[in-house]
């Protein structure tokens, strides 16, 4: 999952790649591969340039069910304290009360409630995102890259790629990082 954050919105894509736990003859689920699964940002920095964080824990599933896609579903838990901008003075920063504020939430959760399917590679899920404390509807645009028997593993594998576009004042992020917001 990659999100990008500017002054004005963030975007969200996701590039999940998925390793099966249960399964039925329809419906399969599959938990995230943490090696191949990113939850990556860009932070526009006031049209200078667009600086890379990401997320580095993170839970989650995906029920993938081709024959009746709507019936499939999806759930993440991001863990905030483990943003890491590759710096720590802006870490610090990015977890304090301006942005993340990962003393008091420390969680982003995003659970599904619809999917609908658009053709045959690409479904639309809506669902509810929580950031700080504060849940608002969106919808990611999925598109399947490829769902079948993973050579390396002998596992079922599916991965996925995605995005939603959403605005960070929805979510209480209002400010810019301030020198002393942590």
């Amino acid at each position: 999952m990659i999100i990008f954050c500017n002054r004005l919105r963030l975007i969200l894509t996701a590039a999940s790649f998925l390793v099966p736990f249960t399964g039925a003859a329809r419906a399969e689920t599959y938990e995230f591969d943490k090696l191949h699964t990113q939850i990556l940002f860009f932070v526009d920095h006031f049209g200078f340039s667009k600086s890379q964080g990401e997320f580095l824990d993170f839970e989650g599933w995906f029920t993938f069910d081709r024959e009746n896609i709507e019936k499939s579903e999806v759930e993440i838990t991001i863990y905030t304290d483990s943003i890491d901008m590759d710096d720590d003075k802006w870490n610090r920063k990015m977890r304090g009360k301006t942005y993340f504020n990962t003393k008091a939430h420390p969680n982003i959760n995003f659970r599904s409630n619809r999917i609908e399917s658009v053709d045959d590679k690409n479904v639309s899920v809506y669902g509810n995102l929580t950031i700080l404390g504060s849940t608002r509807p969106i919808k990611l645009e999925m598109r399947l890259n490829k769902a079948g028997l993973n050579l390396a593993t002998g596992k079922k594998t599916a991965g996925f790629s995605g995005s939603a576009v959403l605005h960070r004042s929805d979510f209480g992020m209002t400010s810019h990082i301030r020198k002393n917001d942590s």
